[in-house]
């Protein structure tokens, strides 16, 4: 039995912490430049592996770029050297010398997730997963990211929680945007001289 419980404390030990670990809520960041935190360009996780939104590859410093063609849903990471094609409708991608990888994109919206282990060794990046106070950090870097990741993490630490808080609010508004709003009281039914009956009617 105690032999059980250390392996149970161990586990616990390497459980991811903070406040948004369980939620689906994940900070980006490319090099030393935090990403917005956006509900509709979310990283998410899909059958283990983790997808990150074609906006990484926009007004970063990867060196990696995006294009879409919408005609042909097909959606396209590449650099001067090497790129990589997703077919959005067959979820297939290939690269341009005609290489078949066993992955794919998802396109969510108008925004378009590539598998990020995939991505990053295709070309060359690094990437890391970070808890935080808050949530998860997936930072992805190239050999010109100036700090490590212990020394973003904390140069960055306030940047987070505002980030964080205000999505927290964000999603408590749209929240209470959605709920019902309340009945009207139903008009008052004359009986008699002096009396007044109100009829509550429930719906089914």
């Amino acid at each position: 039995a105690s032999a059980w419980l250390l392996v149970l404390a161990r586990a616990l030990v390497r459980m991811p912490r903070g406040r948004a670990a369980a939620s689906g809520v994940y900070f980006t960041a490319a090099n030393d430049q935090l990403l917005d935190l956006n509900g509709e360009t979310m990283p998410f996780l899909s059958n283990g592996m983790l997808y990150v939104p074609n906006t990484v590859f926009q007004g970063t410093d990867l060196g990696v770029s995006f294009a879409r063609n919408y005609g042909m849903h097909l959606a396209l990471l590449y650099t001067a050297q090497t790129d990589l094609r997703f077919d959005l409708e067959n979820q297939s991608a290939w690269d341009k010398l005609g290489n078949q990888y066993d992955t794919y994109a998802i396109e969510r919206g108008d925004c378009v997730f590539f598998p990020l282990d995939v991505v990053c060794r295709h070309f060359g990046l690094d990437w890391s997963f970070t808890q935080t106070a808050n949530a998860p950090l997936i930072r992805i870097t190239t050999s010109g990211a100036v700090l490590n990741t212990e020394e973003f993490t904390s140069a960055a630490a306030t940047q987070m929680e505002n980030y964080y808080n205000a999505y927290q609010r964000q999603l408590e508004e749209q929240t209470a945007d959605t709920r019902p709003a309340p009945a009207d009281p139903a008009p008052p039914v004359q009986t008699g001289e002096g009396q007044q009956v109100r009829l509550l009617i429930t719906g089914r």
